[in-house]
This record gives structure tokens, C-alpha cells and sequence, in this order.
């Protein structure tokens, strides 16, 4: 952090001697969008599209920031325009449809990915979107085939690899949830608190879903 933050103040000084330089505003954003510092991003993509208004990227980061702070109305606003200006953008409707998924409007969210996926069908992350969306819908075989098409796309792909394993638990896919939270696991992600963000328990799981996980897989994701 300490580099970035360096970096931003280079880029401060060289708006005091350029004010009027819409790509310096750009890689600022970037910057503090790296840390998390998301008003100083929405700042920096107001002065660049003051000066450059038909800057596709700078709506789409202004769109991300709003949705990062659950702003979903103004960052549809702002993926609408960058796509508007530019139509071929893989990015931009996988962002937008991970804000419609946000917003519960899971078909539009599909739509947007499928968009995404007709420009670039090898494009992990619209897998891994798309899949999500179709877990939220509770349609888990689908879910499980998009996410093994985000993880042979992305063999690192540690939420790939999480969440088909709390999706096979809802087929009662022993062998391939083992699998999925193992390799999750042992690429570095925390599968017990990734869980959490949607059960509060196993138990909470088992009860809500109507089955009981085997001891193992209940021990793993922390009973």
C-alpha cells in the first residue's frame, strides 16, 4: 500500500502543475481503487469525464465504484453509458450483469453475461458470473457447469473451485465437493468463511436444504 500511496501523490503533484489531464485523473482512480478509497475513485472519474466525456472506461470504473458501495441504480447508469460508447465491452457487461445479480434480477444478469461470453467465449470470469447467478437461482447443475468451464479457463480459479462445492452439497455430490473445497483450500482460499457469507452454520445448511453433509465435508466447511 505503501507504494500506491507514493504513486497517488506523484499523481497529485502532476495535476497541480496539469490540471486539465483527464488520463492522469485515470490512473489516480486506478490507484485508489486498489485500496479500496472508493469517493476519491468517483472524484477522479467525475474530473476525467469532465474532460473527456466520451471516455467509455471512465463510466465503467465510475459504474464499479457506485456498485462496490451498493450504489446499483447510478452504476447501472454509468455500465449503460460505457457500453453505449463501447459495445464490444467484455468487461463491461460482466460488470453490469454482477450489479443486475446484486440487484436480484437474475435474468437480466444472465443476459449480460451471455453478451459477454458471445464476444469472448473463454472468458473465465463471465463463467464464474454467469454460474454464480444460476446458484442464486437454486439451478445448482447449471451453476457446476459454468464454473468447470471458469476453472478450465482459469485453473487457479479459487472461487470457481469454492462455490461448485457448495454447489454439488446441494446435489449431494459427495466426491466432487471434496474436491472443489480441497483444491479451494489448498490454492489459499478460506472455505469456511466464504461459506459463512451464506449459512451461519452446517447445521443452518442441513436444515434449510433437507440433508445431512457426511462428518468430513461438515468438519471442513467448520460444522
Amino acid at each position: 500500500m505503501g507504494q500506491v500511496n507514493a504513486a497517488i501523490n506523484d499523481f497529485t503533484k502532476a495535476l497541480e502543475i496539469i490540471p486539465n489531464d483527464a488520463e492522469v485523473y485515470k490512473t489516480r482512480g486506478a490507484a485508489y481503487l486498489s485500496i479500496g478509497q472508493i469517493d476519491h475513485v468517483i472524484d477522479d472519474c467525475d474530473e476525467m469525464l469532465r474532460l473527456d466525456p466520451n471516455n467509455a472506461e471512465g463510466y465503467e470504473t465510475r459504474g464499479f465504484a457506485y456498485s462496490t458501495k451498493g450504489e446499483y441504480e447510478k452504476a447501472m447508469e454509468n455500465y449503460d453509458k460505457a457500453l453505449e460508447l463501447n459495445p464490444s465491452s467484455v468487461k463491461g457487461y460482466c460488470n453490469r450483469g454482477s450489479t443486475y445479480g446484486n440487484m436480484g434480477q437474475f435474468d437480466k444478469a444472465i443476459e449480460n453475461y451471455n453478451r459477454a461470453l458471445r464476444l469472448n467465449q473463454n472468458n473465465a470470469f463471465a463463467y464464474y458470473g454467469r454460474g454464480f447467478t444460476y446458484y442464486k437461482k437454486h439451478e445448482y447443475a447449471l451453476a457446476i457447469s459454468d464454473y468447470n468451464s471458469a476453472i478450465e479457463r482459469k485453473p487457479d480459479y479459487t472461487l470457481a473451485y469454492c462455490y461448485r462445492g457448495i454447489a454439488c452439497l446441494h446435489l449431494q455430490q459427495w466426491v466432487e465437493a471434496r474436491e472443489s473445497f480441497i483444491i479451494a483450500r489448498y490454492i489459499g482460499m478460506d472455505i469456511i468463511a466464504e461459506f459463512r457469507h451464506h449459512h451461519n452454520s452446517v447445521a443452518e445448511f442441513e436444515q434449510q436444504n433437507s440433508v445431512q453433509l457426511p462428518e468430513d465435508i461438515a468438519a471442513t466447511l467448520g460444522q
